[in-house]
């Protein structure tokens, strides 16, 4: 594979899966990467944890966000734990052979978690403003330096004016690559997807503002940060909004001890597969990123045409739903799927996952360049096969008869396990309209927003009793086929949702 990519498209599909080229790649048990990264040297501070939590159901915080929009309080330290606790916190610490498994509330291919956190205070009642990296294993902030810093250097420039808080979401390359090589970058920008739409997930239930950044200066970011740039990347900011974000002082300098850089090593061996810093390079470049739609070779305005069926998303709920935050400590990966018939209501409340709008900064922009299929089985009221969705995700169109989970599942390296969910959900690229659109950097935000719509489906499930579980390995070619993708549309990641046994 060439060190230099010209195009997106270029790096997908030279990662594809094919049935009959693959083989086999050997773990290095050896040389296994950690999955925590601990500032040693440096202040930590206890985050403390508040002593009830809303009870609002999921579906009611999803349908009644207001994401984008300022809070009239202030962001206080309670708030601030609550949200990193639920977006890249740890759900369950399990016994395995030799120590234990601690896994976390969003999920990540082959269970590697290579995603960190940084929080920039600016206004958090209780915490001095500064730089801190969120520490999962002990839910504690590592203080990397003191201040408030300009958006300029922290490579945001004129976009951080209302953040009380803001935080970046990082992945370390070598976590997703010693299992996956190439194709981890498509893992690295899934994984953080998840984490971002945990993170927006809690927000609503709090009624704190949040937006998702996807375009700034990646070199200043990673100097702000002090990661070593050719191991570790950000690849969103989330903003926490409030009415005011007063600051008594704003610092330019945001030198940080340079030995800290070499934290983001997480094995002793951890060279970047070239393709992945080749992919990662070109995506860096923000200068192509243009604000314009693309015209949509699948989707397209429902309203015109009777061929396509509206999803009845749901204003009054007429199902069972868990709180919010019992949700995000309960999903799992769950496999264990049955035949059984969902209800319509049911089914209506988890197609309300594609409506909503994402937190993303221009998400209307980076969702028009996404396709969205559906695979159903035993859906009350539905007839079993493939239906794309329409570019508002209201409305539905059939492109195929039959049930296709079976063939779903060969194709997903023959896990079998799939072929029983009731809702197989596939999230495609249209490839060459990103590129010619968004700039290679639209491949970020793309892959991010398919997992964003996915971690949605996971949490919707989850609320409504129903298995829900991400498959990003599967034969490309063969998946496009049995979804009766078009040319051009190239797949991403599917979510699986159903009954399972209990």
């Amino acid at each position: 594979m060439p060190v230099t990519m010209t195009s997106s498209t270029e790096y997908h599909d030279a990662v594809a899966y094919a049935r009959h080229t693959m083989t086999g790649r050997m773990l290095d048990w050896t040389n296994q990467p950690s999955v925590y990264k601990i500032y040693r040297h440096v202040p930590q501070r206890p985050l403390s944890w508040p002593k009830q939590l809303p009870h609002t159901g999921y579906f009611d915080c999803l349908h009644q966000a207001q994401r984008k929009q300022p809070f009239n309080r202030a962001l206080d330290e309670e708030t601030l734990a609550v949200l990193l606790a639920s977006s890249g916190g740890i759900s369950e610490v399990r016994p395995a052979q030799g120590g234990e498994i601690h896994l976390r509330v969003a999920p990540s291919a082959g269970a590697l978690y290579p995603c960190e956190l940084y929080i920039a205070v600016r206004n958090v009642a209780g915490i001095e403003p500064g730089l801190y990296h969120y520490f999962v294993a002990q839910h504690t902030l590592s203080k990397l330096r003191s201040g408030v810093f300009t958006a300029q250097a922290m490579g945001i420039e004129g976009r951080a004016e209302n953040a009380a808080a803001l935080v970046f979401v990082s992945t370390i390359f070598f976590r997703s690559a010693w299992k996956y090589d190439k194709r981890s970058y498509r893992y690295l920008n899934l994984d953080s997807g998840h984490v971002i739409e945990a993170m927006g997930a809690a927000a609503d239930g709090l009624h704190v503002g949040c937006t998702q950044d996807w375009v700034f200066d990646d070199d200043a970011v990673h100097r702000f940060l002090g990661v070593d740039r050719t191991r570790e990347a950000c690849l969103a900011i989330m903003h926490l909004n409030a009415k005011t974000a007063h600051q008594e002082r704003e610092e330019s300098s945001v030198t940080v001890e340079s030995s800290l850089s070499g934290l983001s090593k997480a094995a002793p061996q951890d060279d970047t597969p070239e393709a992945v810093w080749a992919i990662h390079a070109l995506t860096s470049a923000t200068g192509a990123v243009r604000k314009e739609l693309a015209e949509p070779k699948v989707s397209g305005d429902a309203s015109s045409d009777t061929n396509w069926r509206a999803l009845d998303i749901l204003d009054e709920r007429q199902v069972d739903e868990k709180p919010l935050f019992e949700t995000v400590m309960l999903r799992r990966s769950k496999r264990n799927f049955i035949t059984e018939t969902v209800r319509r209501e049911t089914f209506s409340l988890l197609a309300s996952c594609f409506a909503q709008p994402l937190s993303m900064a221009n998400e209307e922009f980076v969702t028009s360049h996404i396709g969205i299929a559906m695979a159903l089985q035993s859906i009350e009221g539905w007839q079993n096969g493939i239906y794309w969705l329409d570019t508002n995700r209201t409305h539905a169109r059939q492109a195929a008869h039959g049930s296709f989970g079976p063939d779903i599942a060969k194709a997903s390296l023959e896990q079998m396990w799939l072929s029983n969910a009731a809702l197989l959900v596939g999230f495609f690229l249209r490839s060459g309209e990103i590129d010619r659109h968004l700039g290679p950097r639209g491949y970020r935000a793309c892959m991010m927003a398919c997992a964003e719509f996915g971690h949605r489906l996971y949490l919707g499930a989850t609320s409504l009793g129903l298995g829900a579980c991400g498959i990003g390995a599967f034969y490309d070619e063969e998946v496009a086929r049995f979804y009766h993708a078009q040319s051009g549309e190239r797949p991403a990641y599917i979510v699986a949702v159903g009954p399972i046994k209990k």
